[in-house]
């Protein structure tokens, strides 16, 4: 607090002490005269009494004065309400020195190559404190990755734009017991000159040399100073020492990637417990070869409600050609794989060709609605393509543990209604499932 607040807090203190003493006197005169005329021996009275009273309130309205004081300052120390008029906010600047503000961006596709890093996305900007600022693949662009090693390498691009030096950089990390990377941070010139950094959080990725999609990405600085955005964002790592296709560095058109989103139902799951389980997606069609097909990693499904996942992904355009043929096969983490001819609508198994479209313009959104035929759990890990009677003993063997002591590997293989446990109700999805045997992959 500073002084003037002091100064302020002692004449509300003082302001008491004279109220209380005012309204005293007035009482006092009040009574005076009524006073004179009583006998000595009930004046004497009255005045001992009028001693003892103040000998025993007025250590308490001293404690009462002493006490809102403290209160006030101890709420002005923690920014609290002090019943004093609020001092006028500084406002948070506008606009970074040196920056013109700019309207959103659209369609400022960015590709991003190093011998490292492959960086697609059909429109990318920055936005620092309300300036937008977009990267025109001009002659100020420098993109370069740090080599690093088997498990660590990065992305770092740095331009100029209105006379002000920019940067963004992403920090990759490997895990070698699963092949997957992750971002473990983004950082960003925060737009003033000269630059200082913003630092972003990082996200999870996928298997080292495959493609990571995502549709609309927005990822916020710590501070809340600064976004980055990418829309339909694909990634690929290759790290040193790891047997994967090597691009050839430099600043290339955006490669297309189909985006593909699928909403799911899993049997006997209501809620959001399955929420980023893993499911892989198998497409066949004439235009591939019927037999291999293109199968993509494991991707995580997200819950929307309503007991709905949805699966956003990519994939490379090429690998996917224009066809009307396509059947799209899912198999869950611990699910038979379950094969669907139509876009939607499906509700029970079907043979043959499919009849799914991909369309020739590759940016095009493919939205499918499984949702009518639920997969089927089953085939629980680790998975070999059967459901049988070994499967339904790992969820026996499993039923004699109580939930506190389920270590996760024991409710990736049984726990099928994702509840935490595994019991009589995992065992009869499993049943269930024994009665048909559908495995389609």
């Amino acid at each position: 607090m500073n002084k003037t607040d002091s100064k302020k807090t002692s004449k509300k203190s003082v302001s008491l002490i004279n109220t209380f003493f005012d309204n005293l006197r007035s009482k006092f005169k009040k009574y005076s005269s009524n006073y004179k005329s009583l006998p000595i021996g009930t004046k004497r009275l009255l005045s001992l009494g009028m001693v003892l009273s103040l000998v025993i309130f007025l250590p308490f309205l001293i404690l009462t004065i002493v006490s809102t004081t403290t209160s006030f300052y101890n709420r002005a120390a923690t920014g609290e309400p002090t019943g004093e008029p609020p001092a006028t906010p500084t406002p948070f600047p506008s606009s970074s020195p040196g920056l013109t503000p700019k309207p959103t961006p659209v369609g400022n596709s960015v590709g991003w190559i190093t011998g490292n890093v492959h960086l697609s996305a059909s429109n990318f900007y920055l936005n620092i404190d309300g300036n937008n600022l977009f990267i025109d693949n001009n002659s100020t662009l420098s993109i370069h990755s740090d080599p690093g090693n088997s498990v660590y390498t990065t992305l770092e691009t740095t331009w100029e734009e209105n006379g002000v030096e920019m940067r963004l950089f992403m920090y990759f990390s490997r895990d070698p017991s699963t092949n997957r990377w992750r971002v473990t941070e983004i950082r960003t010139y925060n737009g003033s000159n000269p630059g200082d950094w913003l630092f972003y959080p990082g996200f999870e990725g996928t298997d080292a040399g495959s493609a990571y999609y995502t549709g609309n990405a927005n990822y916020y600085s710590n501070d809340g100073r600064g976004v980055v955005h990418f829309e339909n964002l694909t990634l690929q790592l290759y790290f040193a020492g790891i047997s994967t296709p090597t691009p050839t560095p430099g600043i290339t058109p955006p490669p297309t990637v189909r985006p593909f989103e699928i909403l799911l139902k899993l049997k006997g799951v209501d809620g959001d417990g399955a929420n980023l389980a893993n499911a892989t997606v198998k497409f066949v069609s004439s235009a591939l070869d019927y037999t291999l097909g293109y199968i993509t990693p494991p991707l995580p499904m997200v819950y929307e409600g309503n007991g709905i996942y949805r699966l956003p992904f990519g994939v490379w355009s090429e690998n996917l050609p224009a066809a009307n043929d396509y059947s799209i096969i899912i198999k869950g983490e611990k699910h038979l794989a379950s094969k669907f001819c139509l876009a939607t609508g499906q509700t029970e198994h079907c043979s043959g060709s499919g009849q799914i479209s991909l369309p020739v313009n590759p940016i095009s959104k493919v939205s499918l609605d499984f949702t009518k035929m639920p997969l089927e759990p089953g085939d629980l890990y680790q998975q070999d393509g059967v459901a049988n009677g070994n499967d339904f003993k790992k969820i026996i063997n499993l039923l004699i543990k109580p939930c506190s002591t389920l270590t996760d590997q024991d409710k990736l293989v049984g726990d099928l209604d994702y509840n935490g446990c595994v019991n009589i109700r995992d065992a009869f999805l499993m049943r269930q499932t024994l009665e048909t045997r559908y495995d389609e992959y």
